[in-house]
């Protein structure tokens, strides 16, 4: 018979206790987790509170409630292959009657370009690094994490762009007079809409440069949708729906030469309506474009980022870039998210006006 049930106590704590040494530690408040959970980025666990006076505690992290391997820290720094699951943290307190059960934190989950569901067309996404083909950092491949396999790619040797620029904090592409671009795309193909979204660094030359071109064979008497600057680094957005209608353009005010900023356009070909914002303010605001209807149904439709192949190449970085389209026009609030989104994981929420409502906290699904 054990010592502890000889005596009348039905285990060690309890026999612990009697001889004036602490039991088993209770939880008496929830550890706290707090952080930005995106890639890279660091959250951190608290201990909580506890009776008894552990000495120690020990850590799980969990995603959708699996342990995460490994991750048995109070901090954790976000991985790919579980960004954007919901975060909680299991903490057991320790001393010298043992190991207590587990108190679980309460749960951060941020919301990601996935939750845009079947209107996200591509998500181009160069803050993973791991996501970006490359030798000697030029750049063949930016793959596509939206499910999509719309991948972004480049042959030419004196074209591929390089990986290996931080915007904000984060890992971004230079271009200069190369590009990647997508052929014979679906993306914008018979859409009522088409927004993109992005993180862009441009550096300060005063010429024509491309963020995005989109026509039907890559040159520019077929031009869909164009974001570009000016000479004057004056944000721009140019399209058509149709090759019958003329190449409309709409220019804002400020002058963005070598200045990181977030951007967020679109055309609304079924509304006849284009804006674009940068860092959370209108900078184009919403006006009649083009003619009515949704683009034309072409399979040879051409997508470019960094320039329209040889012409208008854009100067400087680009961080990750969204495509998405919708079956009404984008709310206010969508835009926020994303704008929130790109802000948050790119190290830049200094950028976005004071009055965003993700200013300070990221966006949550």
């Amino acid at each position: 018979m054990s010592y502890s049930y000889r005596y009348g106590y039905s285990n060690l704590s309890s026999l612990a206790q009697l001889n004036g040494y602490p039991g088993i530690s209770a939880n008496t408040g929830a550890p706290v987790i707090s952080g930005i959970d995106y890639l890279n980025q660091i959250l951190t666990c608290t201990t909580g509170s506890w009776t008894e006076s552990p000495s120690s505690y020990t850590y799980q992290w969990k995603a959708s409630g699996v342990d995460i391997s490994g991750a048995t820290n109070s901090t954790f720094i976000g991985t790919a292959a579980t960004e954007g699951l919901p975060k909680t943290c299991d903490v057991r307190a320790v001393n010298i009657a043992g190991t207590s059960s587990a108190a679980t934190s309460n749960t951060l989950h941020y919301w990601m370009p996935t939750d845009l569901s079947t209107d996200l067309q591509a998500w181009i996404d160069t803050v993973d690094t791991s996501n970006i083909t490359h030798v000697a950092n030029a750049v063949s491949q930016i793959s596509d994490k939206s499910g999509n396999s719309r991948h972004f790619t480049q042959a030419t040797e004196g074209s591929k762009p390089t990986t290996g620029a931080i915007v904000g904090n984060t890992n971004a592409v230079t271009y200069s007079t190369d590009h990647v671009q997508r052929t014979n795309s679906s993306l914008a193909q018979n859409k009522p809409r088409l927004y993109v979204a992005t993180v862009v660094k441009p550096d300060s030359t005063a010429a024509v440069r491309s963020i995005i071109h989109l026509s039907t064979n890559g040159g520019a008497g077929s031009s869909r949708f164009v974001l570009r600057l000016t000479t004057g680094g004056i944000l721009q957005l140019t399209g058509r729906r149709l090759d019958a209608d003329t190449l409309t353009s709409r220019t804002g005010t400020n002058n963005k030469n070598g200045t990181s900023f977030i951007c967020v356009a679109g055309i609304e070909w079924a509304s006849a309506n284009s804006f674009a914002r940068i860092n959370g303010v209108s900078e184009i605001a919403d006006g009649a474009f083009l003619t009515t209807g949704n683009s034309e149904n072409l399979a040879s439709l051409a997508v470019s980022i960094g320039g329209r192949q040889a012409a208008d190449p854009f100067l400087g970085d680009i961080g990750d870039f969204l495509f998405f389209t919708a079956s009404s026009d984008i709310a206010d609030s969508v835009i926020e998210k994303i704008e929130g989104y790109l802000a948050h994981r790119s190290g830049l929420t200094s950028l976005l006006d004071v009055a965003h409502p993700y200013k300070t906290a990221a966006p949550t699904p």
